[in-house]
């Protein structure tokens, strides 16, 4: 169940370190007028029946999260700041076209996402979508592996019988009561016994600095480490006949463009000519608050050989957090004072989609053996 802040109810069809377990005791843990300026708002829970844990983060880590501690019967809230489920494994429909624009393929495929694969088609949620030599990460079946009707079918599964509320932004969390406080940018106010935070590590950081939070040395000098890249996502619909790309995925030589994808070729789009253009971590970084249309410009110029663009229409998706490049070698980090706390995500462990799962599956379980 999904039910947005308009009140719209959907129901919708490994590192091998042990955790980071640290104590952030003393002040800055409690939400408290003293804890940070006065313009720090701290809104009063309406439903005044905690959650066993809320998981800020609707993405791979979030989801996987959730479905363990609601698989040991734990009341668990999801609270996303988007409009759907999913995170990077987004899937964008334009007219008759629909384009993966964020991750693009599992590397491997987790144990906690193999019930999505089906010898039925009618039922199967991933397939394999390219053989070829790769990196398998521990614990992951080998293989690359993309969503049948796009990577966003894959988090929509993932939700299924989930409580998460989508276009909610927390603004700040404070412990008090023996419960997690959250306060959101609409005013909903929520409570629960325990918290896994999923979004990337940087906004994390300024939702503990807002907070009032202090993460004592190392912890957060650690966090600061960890690092993304930012990627530029353009969406280019164009002729069929216009579009002369001989495989699923291109990577070009040279320019600003550092991936093609024809979404037609990968099962996302039934209707040909849908293409995805990824930009280099480099020129993302530089043309990140560019004007579209410089953009465009620019990746469409050096797609030429690939396509012909000179029809093309456009869609310009920014990823500031598209992947986690410098990472903390533990599958999440766990503060137990002032309350029980958890980070996951890719930014630990080993990263991307896969690393994620694994990041909130093993968060659910430090709560389940030790808090819950």
């Amino acid at each position: 169940m999904i039910r947005d802040t308009h009140g719209h109810v959907w129901n919708l069809g490994r590192a091998d370190r042990v955790p980071l377990i640290v104590d952030c005791s003393g002040r800055g843990g409690t939400a408290n007028a003293n804890s940070k300026p006065s313009d720090r708002t701290v809104y009063v829970a309406t439903n005044t029946e905690p959650h066993d844990c809320i998981i800020v983060g609707a993405g791979a880590a979030g989801l996987t999260a959730a479905r363990a501690l609601q698989a040991q019967g734990k009341r668990v809230l999801v609270l996303d700041k988007g409009r759907g489920v999913g995170g990077r494994m987004a899937t964008r429909r334009i007219g008759e076209y629909r384009f993966d624009h964020g991750a693009q393929v599992l590397f491997g495929l987790p144990l906690e996402l193999r019930f999505l694969l089906s010898d039925d088609p009618d039922r199967a949620v991933v397939r394999p979508c390219v053989s070829a030599p790769h990196q398998s990460e521990p614990g992951a079946s080998s293989g690359l592996f993309a969503g049948v009707n796009g990577m966003s079918a894959i988090a929509k599964t993932l939700a299924e019988e989930l409580a998460i509320e989508t276009s909610v932004r927390i603004t700040s969390i404070g412990w008090r009561d023996d419960c997690w406080h959250f306060a959101s940018e609409s005013g909903a106010a929520y409570t629960a016994r325990t918290t896994i935070l999923t979004p990337p590590v940087p906004q994390i950081l300024r939702l503990m600095e807002h907070s009032g939070i202090e993460l004592q040395s190392p912890v957060e000098s650690d966090l600061r480490q960890v690092q993304y890249e930012p990627c530029l996502a353009l969406l280019v619909t164009v002729d069929p006949q216009a579009c002369r790309l001989d495989q699923t995925f291109v990577h070009p030589d040279g320019g600003c463009v550092k991936l093609l994808v024809d979404n037609h070729a990968k099962g996302v789009s039934a209707q040909p000519g849908a293409v995805t253009l990824h930009a280099s971590a480099a020129y993302s970084e530089a043309m990140f608050e560019a004007p579209e249309e410089e953009i465009a410009r620019q990746m469409l110029h050096d797609v030429g050989s690939y396509i012909d663009t000179s029809q093309a229409t456009w869609q310009l998706h920014r990823w500031r957090y598209s992947q986690a490049v410098s990472r903390l070698s533990e599958s999440y980090v766990a503060l137990e004072q002032p309350g029980p706390l958890l980070f996951a995500g890719d930014g630990f462990g080993w990263g991307r989609i896969e690393g994620a799962v694994w990041s909130g599956r093993q968060a659910a379980e430090h709560l389940l053996t030790h808090v819950l």
